[in-house]
């Protein structure tokens, strides 16, 4: 990833870091989507970890993954605006604890 960045505005002190991190902020956060935990704070998380992506994605000018990550991040916003109707998930079962 830094390679890939080497030529970008975009410093190998913040790069670096972000490309250590992003495996595991991409499993943390989807591991809470699949079980339903912490929902509406995952999704913000992964909307925000996708305008990151999106940004770094434009600073290298890669247009060609720009549309994906699109799509990713409004998918993102639906799930947060039907969270409502999120019944079958672990956040639903300890809350009516």
């Amino acid at each position: 990833m830094t390679a890939t960045f080497a030529k970008s505005m975009l410093p190998q002190t913040l790069v670096m870091p972000f490309s250590y991190v992003l495996p595991i902020a991409e499993f943390t956060i989807g591991l809470l989507l699949m079980l339903g935990l912490f929902s509406s704070k995952a999704i913000l998380a992964g909307v925000i970890v996708m305008l990151l992506l999106m940004f770094g994605t434009c600073m290298i000018e890669n247009w060609e993954a720009l549309p994906s990550q699109m799509i990713h991040a409004l998918i993102l916003i639906l799930l947060l605006q039907f969270i409502a109707g999120n019944n079958i998930s672990l956040d639903k079962l300890l809350h009516k604890i």
